[in-house]
């Protein structure tokens, strides 16, 4: 007989490969399938457990602002935001699906806490580490044949290579970005002094493999974040002030002071690259860089003339009115095309939920940890600063389940807990 204990590990374990192992999830067949492999049932499953087994989590404050949030977008729908389309109509089914990664990781996290099941949340969290790994092997095997594929995902225009890449363990675009926020981790457990000497050996072979299954992938944005967040985690000290002060220094040393010698870094790192996409956009860092080209008005760069002027379009409307925005955006940034389309209303739920988050964490966290998981905290805004894809499942399951997660592992890895 399984117990409510080992039925939220398999759960939650389950939850770990619908996200993170598309190879095995897209080759199950049908009808299977369709009671397996879809991430809309996997609420539906936590909830009903949930209900059964811990009903109050559901009524917890941190999932208080996710209700209010969902209620007050679904009013906006059908009075002051009935004309919008961003991305799709604003329907009652988009605006779940906006929320419903921080809902799932959310409630999956707090069973655990609230159970005190440690040891659960460190064998789920390890698990989905285990199948990114798995999947960056796949996705790296799999690009040597279809090296476009990521970029086609993203872009919608996979055509029927959709499923095909699905099955080949090819993972999507919103997964490329999402495991941005692992570095700053298992830069952790590289430097805690508890871990045994081949778990760091693992952990840096696991780092190499996902870091160059982000240069398949061809994916810039979320590769050159992996470095700065990498370079900024082993830079990291104990003490979270100290950090925070490398931390400024170094970002201003980079963009004003270091930036010829970062510059010439990303040209190396393009020469040496063989996608051609991917050499154009290293250059194109590099050169953000070197001539400091951070103007939406004058830049040169793609950096500067694609994605910079596409956040000041989000914020043009944001001005236009700031309470509930101006209904449209530059398309291309998770935070401030909120402002732009939803105005204050749009960003404040997802203030309130990284706020509540990481206030959580601090008081569950020990003092070597907390810089690590603020660092990664800090690569989830700045990726959704940057791209449309920081409110997503994948990456909404990563940074507020596997992340703060990861730091129960001594439970299971370490010398001494």
């Amino acid at each position: 007989m399984i117990n409510k204990t080992t039925l939220f590990r398999l759960l939650g374990i389950y939850t770990m490969a619908v996200l993170f192992l598309p190879i095995v999830i897209n080759n199950i067949p049908p009808p299977i399938n369709k009671i397996t492999g879809t991430t809309m049932l996997l609420g539906v499953y936590w909830l009903l457990l949930v209900f059964a087994f811990h009903p109050k989590i559901l009524f917890s404050k941190f999932l208080k602002i996710i209700y209010i949030s969902v209620l007050v977008f679904y009013i906006g729908s059908l009075t002051i935001w009935d004309k919008i389309i961003y991305s799709s109509a604003i329907s009652f089914k988009w605006i779940l699906l906006d929320y419903f990664g921080a809902f799932l990781s959310i409630v999956m996290y707090l069973y655990f806490i609230k159970s005190r099941d440690y040891k659960g949340i460190a064998i789920v969290s390890l698990s989905g580490l285990i199948f990114i790994l798995i999947t960056s092997i796949t996705s790296i095997i799999s690009l040597n044949f279809y090296p476009d594929a990521v970029r086609q995902l993203s872009s919608g225009s996979a055509g029927q290579n959709d499923v095909l890449y699905g099955k080949m363990g090819i993972a999507g675009y919103t997964y490329w970005t999402s495991i941005v926020y692992l570095f700053p981790i298992l830069v952790y457990f590289i430097k805690d002094k508890y871990f045994k000497t081949s778990q760091k050996w693992i952990v840096l072979l696991f780092m190499i493999i996902i870091f160059f299954s982000l240069i398949k992938s061809q994916i810039t944005t979320a590769l050159v974040l992996a470095m700065f967040f990498t370079i900024f985690s082993f830079l990291n000290r104990k003490n979270l002030r100290t950090s925070s002060l490398i931390l400024i220094t170094f970002t201003i040393l980079a963009m004003f002071m270091l930036n010829n010698y970062i510059a010439n870094f990303f040209y190396y790192i393009s020469d040496i690259t063989n996608s051609e996409l991917l050499k154009l956009r290293l250059f194109d860092v590099g050169r953000v860089f070197e001539i400091q080209d951070y103007s939406t008005v004058s830049g040169e760069t793609y950096f500067s003339q694609s994605r910079l002027s596409r956040i000041s379009i989000s914020f043009e409307n944001f001005l236009m009115n700031p309470l509930f925005g101006g209904g449209n955006s530059g398309g291309h940034s998770t935070w401030i095309d909120k402002l732009g389309v939803f105005g204050i209303i749009g960003l404040i739920p997802w203030l309130v939920i990284f706020k509540q988050q990481v206030k959580l964490n601090l008081t569950i966290l020990d003092e070597y940890f907390k810089p690590f998981y603020l660092l990664s905290i800090i690569s989830c805004v700045l990726l959704g600063i940057l791209t449309t894809t920081a409110n997503s499942t994948h990456s909404g399951v990563i940074i507020f389940f596997v992340v703060p997660g990861l730091f129960f592992s001594r439970y299971l890895l370490q010398k001494k807990s």
